[in-house]
């Protein structure tokens, strides 16, 4: 079946002259992306039904019990109850049916969720779209599509566009365009966030609020929330496979002088020192080189990145920190000669426990795709607990993604991760281990 979004400019009268310019353009391209995209996502599913018919693979959950649980208006209705409803629908979708809230940064996310119906909305339709291919699910994601863009459009053209909950409800709609590799609809959703940004600023607010920021390094669902996100994220980036983080973001944080983004500006300053230093080292895998492009392009930039990371992990929050881990563990492990000479297990034990100290589960799509458990899985040695506790991470989202049906977790990533070095092998080779897991575990 067709997946619409329907996209208008209804609501962008109380917009600035500029604002609207923007707006009109942004459902320009919604609309003429998603028509672009229509007949490959239908050939696609069609020949991913032809194989399900094959071999099928069902949801952990019965269609029947998961519809009637999920078809609760996205209204509100009484206070505590709407909150309990929301929550477990969310668990169910995200964290396949654990308990939650368990921790006060998850009561925050819960209570962000309740305060706007589109945050909901952009949720379920994420949630829905990537749990089975059965029409009845792919229906109801639709239809929550459309009311979380129709909902979105109209917060815009009211003036209440600017909040956190809308804003989290454009970035997670624009994560499950990343899952899907749908590059053309990222980068519009993106966009949207960005001039969302950009109008915060504009009124004399915060451009994000801690919430969000934690969203946009952690890429976890929820200004604690956006700093996490935009920080952790842009790991991912050096991976080609942001999936909030953008350099727009920085660049609004640099023209804003807005202290609050000190560190993320700081951050995306070294990953890009870093970004060059990896097309360095590839370069000379595949020439040979002399002294002088060692010591200029590798050796120097090197000593300086782990210098400023270092720098960094001593003053920062530990989702700074565990950044910092990460691009202390792509030096190492990219350049042969470090790699032998150092402790790699002791420094992926360094990032569990900054990534563990979060207060915050992300879902199982996050956690899937996350760069950073990925290098510290590669980097611990076999057999140690630090191997097992990020391979246990990894192996439990890659379980209930590929339990729903709908996603094939090694395709996911082997379309979106992009390797600039010599660590595509390993990454392959855990991502094997990891489905190898999990078809016994099945078994």
């Amino acid at each position: 079946m067709l997946n619409l979004t329907f996209v208008t400019t209804v609501g962008t009268t109380e917009l600035s002259e500029a604002a609207a310019k923007e707006m009109r353009s942004h459902v320009t391209r919604s609309n003429f992306a998603k028509r672009r995209q229509r007949i490959v996502q239908n050939n696609r599913k069609q020949r991913q039904r032809s194989s399900r018919q094959s071999s099928p693979e069902k949801p952990e959950h019965s269609t029947e019990s998961v519809l009637e649980s999920l078809q609760t208006p996205s209204q509100r209705v009484h206070g505590d109850s709407y909150a309990q409803i929301v929550s477990s629908k969310w668990s169910l979708l995200f964290l396949n049916g654990s308990e939650y809230p368990t921790s006060t940064s998850e009561e925050a996310w819960i209570s962000l969720l309740v305060s706007e119906p589109v945050l909901v909305e952009s949720s379920m339709a994420f949630g829905l779209r990537h749990w089975s291919q059965d029409n009845d699910y792919q229906q109801l994601a639709c239809d929550f599509s459309s009311k979380a863009t129709e909902n979105i459009i109209n917060r815009i053209g009211t003036g209440r566009g600017i909040t956190d909950a809308v804003l989290a409800a454009v970035l997670t709609m624009a994560f499950g365009e990343r899952i899907v590799h749908n590059d053309v609809a990222w980068n519009i959703h993106i966009d949207g966030a960005v001039q969302l940004v950009i109008e915060r600023v504009s009124r004399g607010l915060p451009a994000v609020s801690p919430l969000l920021e934690e969203l946009l390094v952690n890429a976890v669902l929820g200004q604690e929330m956006a700093d996490r996100l935009l920080h952790r994220d842009i790991i991912n980036d050096i991976f080609g496979f942001p999936r909030f983080y953008h350099k727009k973001f920085v660049d609004v944080a640099r023209s804003s002088q807005d202290t609050q983004w000190t560190s993320l500006i700081r951050l995306a300053k070294v990953c890009e020192t870093l970004t060059h230093w990896m097309e360095a080292i590839g370069a000379s895998r595949t020439t040979a080189q002399d002294s002088n492009f060692i010591m200029e392009r590798i050796a120097h930039p090197m000593h300086d990145i782990l210098s400023e990371a270092r720098a960094m992990r001593r003053y920062g929050s530990v989702v700074l920190q565990a950044s910092c881990i990460c691009i202390e563990l792509i030096i190492y492990l990219s350049w042969d000669c470090l790699s032998n000479t150092i402790n790699l297990t002791a420094v992926a034990s360094e990032l569990k426990e900054a990534i563990h100290a979060s207060q915050f589960r992300p879902c199982c799509y996050s956690d899937l795709t996350c760069c950073q458990l990925m290098l510290g899985a590669v980097a611990a040695n076999e057999d140690s607990p630090t191997k097992e506790w990020f391979m246990s991470r990894l192996g439990s989202a890659w379980r209930v993604v590929k339990s729903r049906g709908c996603n094939n977790a090694m395709d996911i990533l082997e379309r979106n991760i992009v390797f600039k070095t010599g660590l595509d092998a390993r990454f392959k080779s855990l991502w094997s281990d990891l489905d190898r897991q999990s078809l016994i575990q099945a078994g």
